[in-house]
């Protein structure tokens, strides 16, 4: 009875273990689609102030990273703000958990744009 009890736990977290590691590969996988980046940015443009553009992003999941390369900031007007070739952030996995994006270590080379004032 015993040997039977350990056979069917082990089953159990056997295939507990196989559908956790799907469900992160398959959400590792879709952040590298073209949609996941659409979402990304919708939802990035609509907490800030102004609106981020970029040729390329990557997100990791697995290595809890984000890398966002030759991205422009404009403000409401249109004008550039500021633009930076490559970003490099830590997601805060722990955040993740609670249902929020908390960005951490943050390198970056950004380019400040000159404000243009009327004479």
């Amino acid at each position: 009875m015993v040997k039977r009890m350990t056979m069917v736990s082990s089953i159990i977290f056997l295939f507990v273990a196989v559908v956790t590691i799907c469900l992160i590969s398959g959400v590792h996988l879709y952040l590298k689609t073209e949609h996941a980046h659409r979402l990304i940015h919708a939802e990035i443009n609509r907490v800030i102030n102004g609106e981020l553009s970029w040729q390329d992003i990557s997100v990791s999941l697995l290595g809890g990273t984000v890398e966002i390369q030759d991205a422009v900031l404009r403000g409401h007007d249109g004008g550039k703000l500021a633009s930076f070739d490559s970003l490099y952030m830590n997601l805060s996995l722990a955040g993740l958990f609670q249902g929020r994006l908390v960005m951490e270590h943050v390198l970056s080379l950004i380019h400040i744009s000159e404000p243009t004032r009327p004479y």
